[in-house]
């Protein structure tokens, strides 16, 4: 083995290492949840302070996709999704953002652990959130992750418009409006509990954010 190989793999155990001190430093709580059912949405609300974490625990099957979306009132609260009894995450939430489709690599217990990122519990900050979790089938070739390159706006009544969110639901608040006929660039859809969401880029003005999928046509 290369002495750089050597490096990048010392590296790496430095930083599990780190991680699980870290988290044998904080008050954990883990709360068991019942989704349900496939396609049932949870939506979650609680609050983390200082060094607190939440570990909310659900059982899934390999290959279905476990969706979760998080609104938190402090930009430093994070989630990450990993195997009940593993360190290393299999989604991170502090690099990848606030949305996870995550397929499940293995019928078992799966931890949604919410936290404040280290420098925001040092200094004991407190945030709200409010979390959505649901169990998916798993998808398929080109489907909630592909589809056209561009949408259309179809079918929204009279004089109504469809709502551009921060996020995958309702409960994000409203950053733009579209009309009947707009065309929004297409970056990926998922499903929050049985409804359809999708990502968008507005071509023209660039806004970004989420839309309700029924109302899009290719």
């Amino acid at each position: 083995m290369s002495a750089d190989k050597l490096i990048i793999g010392a590296a790496a155990s430095m930083l599990v290492i780190a991680g699980v001190a870290d988290l044998r430093a904080r008050n954990v709580t883990v709360e068991p949840l019942d989704l349900g059912g496939t396609g049932e949405l949870l939506v979650v609300d609680g609050t983390v302070s200082g060094y607190e974490v939440v570990d909310y625990e659900i059982t899934g099957q390999a290959s279905q996709i476990l969706y979760v979306d998080m609104l938190a009132s402090d930009a430093s609260a994070y989630f990450n999704i990993l195997p009940a009894g593993a360190d290393a995450a299999i989604f991170v939430g502090s690099t990848e953002g606030n949305v996870a489709n995550v397929p499940l690599p293995e019928t078992g217990d799966y931890l949604v652990r919410v936290y404040l990122v280290r420098a925001a519990a040092r200094r004991g900050e407190t945030a709200g959130y409010s979390l959505g979790i649901s169990l998916g089938p798993a998808d398929f070739a080109d489907g909630l992750a592909g589809g056209p390159d561009y949408w259309e706006v179809s079918g929204v009544g009279g004089n109504a418009a469809l709502n551009l969110r921060g996020g995958p639901s309702t409960r994000y608040p409203v950053i733009g409006i579209f009309r009947n006929g707009d065309v929004l660039q297409n970056r990926g859809c998922r499903l929050t509990g049985r409804e359809r969401w999708c990502r968008i880029r507005a071509t023209g003005t660039g806004l970004t954010g989420w839309v309700a999928g029924r109302y899009l046509v290719e």
